[in-house]
């Protein structure tokens, strides 16, 4: 039998087959698109470092070093991996353009579908006519056009050697600023940076151990050129950072001033960017109130960074994990600081300290003949210096040197010190002071002092102070770090560690302890104040405890034990043990005194608490004793709350007349808890002074209850409570209360004695909002 298939069967099917082939159409189409959208960019470097110039050319010491200091900063923040890095050291003529041809083979198989950079680096000798390896050429034309021919959309190359500046005129390129805008990163074209002119000698510098021009670039790199905060440097930002730091450095050398030269040719949109360092990087943080020249060392004392801080913004540097000595100098003076940087952390730094900078030995890059003198002789250093007055002795020749062991009769004077040093009556170093001194009267340190100082008088110190200072007045310009002990002490830079006498000062923030009669810090205190008197007078960070008579904080976090306790700022966590204690901030902790003030408080113990923005209610209520009670109830916002009350008892008629009815004066103090939005629990004591009539006040009656007993809220406005409750009656003056005493079990006391009885009973009644 013949299948005959419907007709719009078979149209379901064409209908079908169209859309699927239409489907598989539009995904061929489309898919380059896709993928082009997807488009990655991948970086490649080819940085090659040479001494040897050939036997007619000076060796340089620090060509190689800089190639492989290039090297790692393109690793660590520009964006390269090692896969896509190549080194060369001490390469001819040949082995440059294996690797080269190497890499041109590797960027075709490793970056195809994705967009591709090139960064060729150089360090070493040149001349007008090309780079110098092992004394042969390897023309500037012949490495334009083999870099031209990368299949690379961006190229840029830098040339740290003399006379590099004539790669940049072979095709007529210009030096003209380069505007780069910071709006993509979708650029083609090439840069083209060099260390000098057509006409000068680049210079290396055996302080920094590296050339003027890639150690400023390489500074750059990692942060100090970020004009925009925004922790990326790009090519515009690097050059013109390398640019002007080389210039400024190398006016005052025997080569002269040195000029960094560029042609760029980029087109597109936007800036290219060298280096990022805003994930995974340990970042290095310089406050905005720094200014000065920065150095920055690392664990063996090498030169890693140097920039030009200026105040009033911060700046950020991107370095590997380690420790690094940081040195500051302004206005004349010289200081350190020490800081360990963690990997994906930000350490932020706002002082710093160490040595001037003496004018450096340097050797022409490619010069035969020429050769820096040292400009400048380095600070003198003699092992033993001894003065019989200060200039009279060792340093009425060598005021300025710097001693290892130093003995003074009556006193004396150096330019520095990394010893002992041991006085009669004053000792007086002008710089760095590492070990200790010992003098009758007084110790004088212009700068910083890393050690200790003992004296009978006084120690002062220009700078920050490392160890310990023990006198009479121990002074320190800058911050204390360590012990101070004497009857006055005072560290206007601020405190980490301690300070231990009759007066204590940290004009600056204090990180540590104070142990005296006054304690004073103008910042916060993060520590502990121990004193008749605690003032922390400026910031709202302070962390630990003051403990006094007097407390006083701007801002706290923590306890505040004293007889008096006073905090006009914010803080979290606050507790107060006192007679008074009062804050004008809310105390997110507990209050414990007489009387506690406060806005708000998680909880206040004490005969008086008053909380401004707490709760407020009219409370009243009945007791099984025919008493009714009235007052004002006042919570701290929280856990506790106060009623004040009085209360009158018609049915108990005073015995004074028997007309009468009996009145009360309450007091309770209480917690709450709320279980639900309208259902919460309550517990208080409370005490009520009984008196027989208005008149009688001199009386000593008094009735104390505890209440417990749920509360329940009809509405905003209104809450009921009850409960049972358990009542102490101590009648001072008997023959006036036995009479109406309720019933109950108790000691009856002799006639005029005290009689004390106790009962159970219930209350009632409900709170008004």
């Amino acid at each position: 039998m013949t299948h005959i298939e419907p007709k719009n069967s078979r149209a379901r099917r064409i209908i079908l087959f169209l859309a699927g082939a239409i489907f598989l159409l539009g995904t061929t189409l489309l898919t380059p698109a896709t993928a082009s959208a997807q488009e990655t960019t991948r970086r490649f470097a080819m940085v090659v470092g040479a001494n040897n110039g050939g036997s007619d050319r000076v060796m340089l010491r620090y060509a190689v070093k800089d190639a492989q200091s290039f090297a790692g900063v393109l690793e660590e923040l520009g964006g390269v991996s090692r896969s896509q890095l190549e080194v060369l050291v001490e390469p001819d003529p040949s082995a440059l353009a294996k690797a080269l041809d190497k890499m041109d083979r590797k960027i075709q198989s490793s970056a195809k579908g994705n967009r591709a950079e090139l960064v060729f680096y150089y360090s070493g000798h040149s001349d007008e006519e090309g780079l110098l390896l092992q004394g042969k050429h390897y023309t500037y034309a012949k490495l334009r056009a083999r870099l031209e021919e990368m299949p690379v959309e961006v190229r840029v190359v830098i040339l740290d050697s003399c006379a590099s500046g004539n790669l940049t005129r072979k095709k007529g390129g210009k030096r003209t600023p380069a505007f780069l805008s910071d709006t993509s990163t979708k650029v083609t074209g090439h840069a083209f940076l060099t260390s000098s002119s057509a006409d000068e000698a680049a210079q290396e510098s055996d302080k920094m151990e590296g050339s003027f021009f890639t150690h400023y670039l390489i500074s750059g790199m990692r942060g100090a050129a970020d004009t925009t905060g925004d922790r990326r440097v790009t090519l515009n930002e690097a050059y013109q950072f390398a640019f002007q730091e080389t210039l400024q450095r190398t006016e005052r050398t025997l080569g002269g001033a040195q000029h960094p030269a560029y042609d760029i040719q980029l087109s597109g949109h936007g800036d290219l960017v060298l280096t990022a360092y805003s994930e995974g990087v340990a970042v290095l943080r310089l406050d905005s109130s720094l200014g000065g020249k920065v150095f920055i060392r690392g664990e063996k004392g090498e030169l890693i960074a140097e920039l030009q801080k200026h105040a009033g913004r911060p700046i950020e540097l991107g370095l590997p994990s380690a420790t690094y000595q940081i040195q500051l100098v302004r206005d004349g003076k010289v200081e350190r600081a020490e800081v360990r940087l963690k990997r994906g952390q930000t350490s932020k730094l706002d002082a710093s300290m160490f040595e001037e900078v003496s004018i450096e030995r340097t050797v022409m890059r490619g010069d035969i003949h020429q050769q820096t003198p040292v400009l400048a002789e380095p600070t003198p250093r003699i092992p033993i210096g001894f003065d019989f007055l200060p200039w009279i002795g060792v340093s009425s020749v060598y005021p300025h040197a710097l001693r290892r062991f130093s003995f003074n009769l009556l006193g004396g004077v150096s330019g520095g010190l990394h010893g002992f040093e041991l006085g009669t009556l004053v000792n007086i170093v002008n710089g760095d002071t590492r070990g200790i001194q010992i003098a009758g009267i007084t110790n004088v340190v212009a700068n910083n002092t890393r050690g200790g100082q003992l004296s009978g008088v006084a120690n002062l110190t220009g700078g920050n102070v490392r160890g310990g200072q023990i006198a009479a007045f121990n002074i320190t310009r800058g911050q204390m770090t360590g012990l101070q002990i004497g009857a006055s002490n005072i560290a206007a830079g601020g405190l980490l560690g301690a300070q231990l006498s009759a007066t204590n000062i940290a004009w600056g923030p204090a990180k540590g302890l104070q142990l005296g009669a006054v304690n004073m810090t103008r910042q916060e205190m993060l520590g502990l104040q121990l004193s008749a008197v605690n003032l922390q007078l400026g910031g709202d960070k302070g962390k630990g405890m003051q403990l006094g008579a007097v407390n006083y904080a701007k801002g706290l976090s923590g306890a505040q034990v004293g007889a008096v306790n006073l905090r006009t700022g914010s803080g979290r966590g606050l507790f107060q043990f006192g007679a008074v204690n009062v804050s004008s901030s809310p105390v997110e902790g507990f209050s414990f005194g007489v009387v506690n003030v406060s806005p708000r408080s998680s909880g206040s113990f004490g005969i008086v608490n008053v909380h401004w923005k707490g709760d407020f209610a009219l409370s009243g209520w009945a007791n099984s004793e025919g008493s009714l009670q009235a007052g004002l109830r006042m919570g701290s916002g929280k856990a506790t709350y106060n009623i004040y009350s009085l209360g009158i008892s018609p049915l108990r008629p005073s015995s004074s007349d028997g007309s009468g009815p009996r009145y009360s004066i309450g007091w309770t103090w209480g917690v709450n808890r709320q279980l639900s939005e309208r259902i919460g629990v309550q517990a208080d004591i409370g005490t009520q002074w009984l008196l027989a009539d208005i008149g009688g006040f001199a009386r000593s009656n008094f009735l104390h209850k505890a209440r417990i007993g749920p509360r329940y809220s009809l509405n905003d406005r209104v809450t009921l409570h009850g409960g049972p409750s358990f009542n102490a009656l101590i009648l001072t003056d008997p023959e006036d209360h036995r009479q109406n005493q309720p019933f109950g079990w108790g000691i009856e006391g002799q006639p005029g004695g005290t009689d004390i009885s106790f009962w159970p009973g219930l209350h009632l009644g409900a709170d008004f909002f």
